[in-house]
């Protein structure tokens, strides 16, 4: 059985990569991701000037934390509906993922970031 709350929030994810300068395979290995407050605040700002309302808003339904296993970062959304959830969730991965992109632009290394949108 499914608990109501456990709808009224959704993770979406931000998946790091690595695209070889040559073309060819690259490898990397990411043993954690660390996330801090201006994470949070930073993806919160960049909803507000999106959506509008206030940074506080955002800030207060969304939880972006290192995802296990897997080189990425888990971006949780709490929403009044399930599809708000999903929505705001799959908003913030979205932003964060341009964020970085914007971010690591002149890096050699040419790291991807791929969202996987809430279900």
């Amino acid at each position: 059985m499914v608990d109501a709350d456990d709808c009224l929030h959704k993770t979406a994810v931000v998946a790091f990569g690595v695209e070889p300068s040559d073309g060819g395979v690259a490898s990397f290995a990411v043993f954690d991701i660390e996330t801090s407050p201006d994470d949070l605040t930073i993806t919160a700002e960049l909803l507000a000037q999106t959506h509008g309302r206030d940074v506080s808003d955002y800030e207060s339904d969304l939880t972006i934390a290192s995802a296990t296993d897997v080189a990425a970062l888990a971006v949780t959304a709490r929403g009044r509906t399930p599809d708000a959830a999903r929505s705001l969730a799959t908003d913030a991965a979205e932003a964060i993922s341009s964020y970085l992109a914007k971010n690591n632009a002149t890096n050699p290394t040419h790291f991807t970031y791929t969202v996987i949108p809430a279900r």
